[in-house]
């Protein structure tokens, strides 16, 4: 196993550590993009250990899932950029490519957004349970590859039990709305009745066993499970009176199909566009209704070209709204202010472990509004902008970014009589 170098030995005590994430989500990034980038959980065992080992990283972790790949990291001052480029090599990427669709984070930023992943805000599908069992696995990962150190250790306990809090003090995980269930909804508005419907489910993990449930629970008579363990087949279809296959015959059984869902952890398509169309003709030109579950997807993307093929993936089924969502909306509100005070928890921590000198914290918050500005009007330049306007951008944008917060506190300080802050505020500003 990996061997994880001690903080105090790979790096000085008085070197800034820095915590950084790069991510690539269905919030930005499309499906195409986020497939290329993402790990299987077999992959964790040589990706941390090579990720950790990258000049400047000192913890790391992995986090990829159907809707996400984030790469979360404490580095050295001046290695931000580390994970990033190791992605780049590790997946022969180019980098030019990464940069335009990673966002970054860093410090306060990275711990808020790893407390919205691990409680469902940052899902496609609001408040969904699975990512939490996708988060602990994650973790569970890095720490067995000793890709983890006390920082990352922290936060991911952090994390874990805000994300506790949100599902046991909040209404977020009510009103189910998962991929899967929204997947077979989505399958019931496109087909006349599923009640005389033959259903291929290639795969047996969670999300396949929460589709055959939710299958048999709408009436559909037959299902066919096809894995590549003929075993996993068999417990979901032993529940449901279906038929298990093996993986190889998967094509021998298409042409029954009516309906295939797919979601695999395969690194190749799994179905090809000459077998739909071989099923096709078998079934008399019968059109076949099929969503891809998968990241990467199981199933050939130029198949939306035949004619009787109606293929979908997880793009669309981001368009799906559900009426339960406005419903864990309100819930949200609730489960983002529990979130927001872990944030500062965790954040206020990390500063008395760093030794509690406040300037570090201003500085970094002002370097990161410098980072944001900064690349937006490096892309409006690219986009063709006049550069007297985009330089009257970036020095409007620094200005009201740099004194928004202050301004705020003085004026609630006024408000509330606070004279000693008024002062101070403006000590600092040299008045």
């Amino acid at each position: 196993m990996f061997r994880h170098t001690p903080l105090e030995q790979a790096y000085p005590v008085s070197a800034s550590m820095r915590l950084v994430a790069w991510g690539f989500s269905h919030q930005n990034v499309p499906l195409s993009v986020r497939e290329r980038v993402a790990f299987r959980e077999s992959d964790l065992s040589t990706a941390l250990p090579s990720l950790r080992q990258q000049l400047g990283v000192a913890e790391a972790l992995i986090l990829s899932t159907c809707n996400r790949t984030e790469l979360y990291s404490l580095v050295a001052e001046g290695s931000e950029e580390a994970p990033l480029r190791w992605l780049s090599q590790y997946k022969n990427l180019p980098m030019e490519q990464l940069i335009h669709y990673a966002q970054r984070r860093e410090e306060a930023d990275v711990i808020r957004q790893l407390l919205r992943v691990t409680s469902g805000l940052d899902s496609m599908v609001l408040g969904e349970a699975q990512i939490l069992g996708q988060t602990k696995m994650a973790y569970k990962a890095a720490r067995e590859h000793g890709a983890l150190g006390s920082t990352l250790e922290r936060l991911m306990q952090h994390a874990l039990s805000i994300a506790k809090r949100v599902r046991t003090e909040t209404h977020l995980g009510d009103h189910s709305v998962s991929v899967a269930h929204i997947a077979v909804v989505f399958a019931k508005q496109h087909l006349l009745d599923l009640r005389c419907s033959t259903a291929l489910l290639i795969g047996a993990g969670e999300t396949i066993s929460q589709v055959a449930d939710l299958l048999s629970e709408r009436g559909v008579p037959r299902l066919i499970i096809a894995n590549r363990t003929h075993g996993s087949a068999s417990l979901i279809s032993d529940k449901h009176c279906g038929t298990a296959v093996n993986l190889d015959d998967m094509p021998n059984y298409l042409h029954k199909a009516d309906i295939v869902f797919s979601a695999t952890s395969s690194s190749d398509h799994i179905l090809r566009k000459n077998q739909l169309e071989e099923a096709l003709e078998a079934r008399g030109r019968k059109p076949i209704f099929l969503v891809d579950l998968a990241v990467p997807r199981d199933i050939d993307p130029d198949a939306r070209s035949l004619r009787d093929v109606y293929l979908y993936d997880l793009d669309d089924l981001q368009k799906v709204q559900e009426k339960n969502q406005l419903l864990r909306e309100f819930a949200a509100k609730e489960a983002e202010a529990i979130v927001s005070a872990g944030t500062n928890q965790f954040a206020r921590l990390r500063d008395s472990i760093q030794g509690g000198n406040p300037t570090v914290g201003i500085r970094r918050r002002g370097q990161q509004l410098r980072d944001e500005v900064l690349e937006k009007a490096r892309q409006m330049l690219l986009r063709g902008g006049q550069p007297d306007l985009v330089l009257h951008y970036l020095a409007n944008a620094l200005t009201n970014k740099f004194l928004h917060k202050p301004s705020v506190c003085v004026r609630e300080a006024a408000i509330e009589g606070d004279a000693e802050l008024i002062n101070a505020a403006r000590r600092l500003l040299g008045e």
